[in-house]
């Protein structure tokens, strides 16, 4: 596996997400890695002992100032670094907003977060590129495992519609 040297263990970070949808908009977070920016559902890492719903809560409420009931599991999927040195699994729910006001939290590379109407959803740079099967999964009643997104752009495999 490329970036993992003999002996040593290493485990996926495990990333819980939220699509929040009020109004015909999506609540998006807006990061900023080496000078590049880019949109990503909210969320962020489980502490250990935690639950999958408390760190969606607590992510959200760090990131947003809203407070969330966490509902369905929408999808799943992989986000592995081109040089395998990096592997997150990715669980995103359907959330929706029971109290607060928006306003950007405090995080290291967070710098904005803003509702976006889901047309436009297909044409703003969200990573890895999820528009599609967002929309896509918010249609569906069951949850699905969306495949690994690799490489460079982080682009998720297409599935047959």
């Amino acid at each position: 596996m490329p970036g993992r040297r003999r002996g040593q263990k290493r485990r996926p970070q495990i990333r819980v997400a939220a699509v929040i949808i009020r109004k015909g908009e999506i609540l998006l977070a807006r990061h900023e890695r080496n000078g590049k920016r880019y949109w990503v559902l909210p969320g962020g890492g489980v502490e250990y002992g935690e639950s999958l719903e408390e760190a969606l809560a607590r992510e959200i409420l760090e990131e947003t100032h809203f407070k969330i009931r966490v509902g369905r599991l929408l999808f799943l999927f992989d986000s592995i670094r081109y040089d395998g040195r990096r592997h997150v699994v990715n669980i995103c729910f359907r959330a929706r907003i029971t109290g607060g006001r928006l306003k950007v939290g405090r995080e290291g590379r967070l710098v904005d977060v803003r509702f976006v109407p889901l047309k436009r959803l297909s044409r703003i740079r969200v990573c890895p590129d999820l528009s599609r099967e967002i929309l896509r999964q918010l249609r569906k009643a069951s949850p699905a495992y969306l495949g690994c997104a690799s490489g460079n752009d982080n682009i998720l495999p297409r599935t047959p519609d």
